[in-house]
C-alpha cells in the first residue's frame, strides 16, 4: 500500500530521524519510506508594482550578493491590486529526497540529519533554499521573503558556481528548476511504486 502523509520537520533529510524519534523501528523506516517532499510557501511578488531592489535588508546583503551575482532582484512595493502588501498569492519552494539504498543504509546506521542531507545532495537532491534562490532570480519572490520563510541563506553555492550545490552527480548544474519538473518527478515515482505494489500482490 502507498501511504501519503505529512510530517513536521525542518528539511526532507530530517524526516527519517523524526520517524525514529516517534518510535518507528529503524528497519521499518528504511524499508517502507520511499521519498520525502519538503515544501514551504513564499509570498509571490505582485507583478503590477514590483520594482528593482535598491537596498537589501541589513545582515543579508553580503550573502545575497554572493549567491545572486549580477542578478537584479526585485522588491515589494504595494499597490491597490495587492492591497498595498507588495505580494499577490504564493509560490512554493521544494526539496525532494528519494530514499535510495545508500540512504536506507544511513537510516539503519542511525546517522544524523546532516549526514543524510549530505548523502542526498551527492545523489542530486536540490536543497529547499536553493530552489528559493532560483525563485528570487526569476523575480517570483524577494530575498527578504525567502529569509523569512527559509530562515537562512547559508549553505548555498555562490552564483559564480552556476547555482550548484555540492557535487551533485545526477542533476545538471545549470538546469532550471520549476514546480512542474518536480511534479513530473513525483508522478513518475508514485507511478513506479504503484506498478511495483501491483506486481508484488499478483505474485502473492
Amino acid at each position: 500500500h502507498i501511504v501519503l502523509s505529512t510530517l513536521h520537520t525542518n528539511s526532507a533529510a530530517a524526516a527519517p530521524n523524526r520517524l525514529l524519534d516517534m518510535g518507528v523501528p529503524d528497519f521499518l523506516v528504511a524499508s517502507a519510506l520511499t521519498g520525502v517532499l519538503a515544501q514551504r510557501l513564499c509570498r509571490r511578488l505582485c507583478t503590477r508594482c514590483a520594482r528593482p531592489a535598491t537596498e537589501l535588508p541589513p545582515g543579508i546583503a553580503a550573502i545575497a550578493d554572493g549567491l545572486l551575482g549580477e542578478t537584479q532582484t526585485l522588491e515589494a512595493v504595494g499597490c491597490n491590486h495587492c492591497g498595498n502588501t507588495g505580494y499577490d498569492g504564493r509560490v512554493g519552494i521544494f526539496e525532494l529526497l528519494v530514499v535510495s539504498d545508500e540512504v536506507r543504509r544511513a537510516i539503519l546506521d542511525r546517522r544524523d540529519d546532516q549526514s543524510i542531507a549530505h548523502l542526498a545532495r551527492q545523489q542530486g537532491t536540490r536543497p529547499l533554499v536553493e530552489d528559493g534562490i532560483d525563485k528570487v532570480r526569476r523575480g517570483q519572490t524577494t530575498v527578504a521573503e525567502l529569509v523569512r520563510v527559509a530562515g537562512h541563506l547559508d549553505g548555498v553555492t555562490p552564483a559564480s558556481s552556476h547555482g550548484t550545490f555540492g557535487q551533485r552527480q545526477h542533476a545538471p548544474a545549470n538546469r532550471d528548476f520549476d514546480v512542474n519538473g518536480y511534479e513530473r518527478l513525483l508522478h513518475q515515482w508514485l507511478q513506479r511504486e504503484v506498478v511495483e505494489t501491483i506486481a508484488i500482490e499478483e505474485q502473492g
